[in-house]
Formats: structure tokens, sequence, C-alpha cells
């Protein structure tokens, strides 16, 4: 086990054991969806942290399941800290971190256009990625993206301009 490790386990509150470090400058920690606000408050108080990037995979054909990634840069600590938390399909929703850190903002609306994970507590839950009919494939969750075309079909209205829609059937 490193001084890095210690330190961040214990800066997180969890066990030494509970934090990986597959690669030289990279700490990975696996967490249940409902400990990720704690967690990031406990990262921006105690470590510094800024948030890199969160995004989701879909592990479902492997795992059955969701696994929703929150990946943090260390300065003080010269590493990134990659946590991860797995989603039950059958209750796809997570706490959102954005009201309390802007920076996830657009990101976890990402994940909700993507993959159907729904932010809860979002400050501002509005789409990011639109789903137009023939612009290609913009969701990589195909039963969400299935949903959610049908209900872009019953408005009948362009998401970018509100302007009425003719679509061909």
């Amino acid at each position: 086990m490193t001084p890095v490790i210690s330190a961040v386990s214990a800066a997180l509150g969890v066990a030494d054991w509970v934090v990986r470090e597959p690669r030289a400058g990279e700490l990975t920690l696996e967490a249940e969806a409902a400990a990720l606000p704690a967690l990031a408050d406990r990262v921006m108080r105690d470590l510094d942290g800024r948030l890199m990037s969160l995004f989701a995979s879909d592990e479902r054909p492997a795992n059955g399941r969701f696994v929703l990634h929150h990946l943090w840069s260390l300065p003080r600590h010269r590493t990134f800290l990659h946590i991860a938390a797995p989603i039950d399909p059958a209750r796809p929703s997570y706490p959102s971190i954005a009201a309390k850190y802007p920076a996830a903002n657009w990101f976890e609306r990402e994940v909700m256009d993507l993959f159907g994970l729904v932010p809860e507590g979002h400050p501002n839950p509005a789409r990011v990625v639109l789903h137009v009919p023939g612009a290609g494939r913009a969701c990589t969750r195909w039963d969400h993206r299935a949903r959610a075309l049908s209900v872009w079909r019953r408005r009948r209205t362009d998401p970018v301009s509100a302007a009425t829609v003719v679509l061909r059937t």
C-alpha cells in the first residue's frame, strides 16, 4: 500500500483495501450510487479534487448493470481518482451532484440522454443530446433511444427550433 492510497482512503472515510491502484497515477474505488454526493464532497473538501469527467457504461450484457463513472483529478497527490458506481437497470437513477458542483451539469445530462439514467435532484434536467430521426446514431442505449424517438414523434416539433416537423412514416 502506498502513502497516496492511505491519504485518499483516510480522506474518503473508507478502508485502505477499498482503494486500488491498477496503474501508477490512477486510483480506483467502487461505491454505491447513494454514496456519490458524500464522496464528491470529501474529494473536493479534503483532497482539493477537480471533476474531470462523469460518464456511464452499459455493462448489461456482461454484468446486468450500468456503471456510472466519476473521474477526479487530485493535483496535490499527482493522481487521478476513478469512482465507479453500479446502477441497477430496474431503477435507472442516481443522486445528482450538479447542484453543488456545476462542472457535473452537462455530464449528467449527457448520461441521462444517452443511457436513460436519471440524475435525481438535478437543477436543470433539460436535454443536451438531440435524438433527431435520420441524423445518425445519437444514443448508445437502443431501448432508451426507441422510447425517446416515440416521445419526439408524438410532440411533432423540432426540439431545437420548436418548428413544426413533417415526418415521413
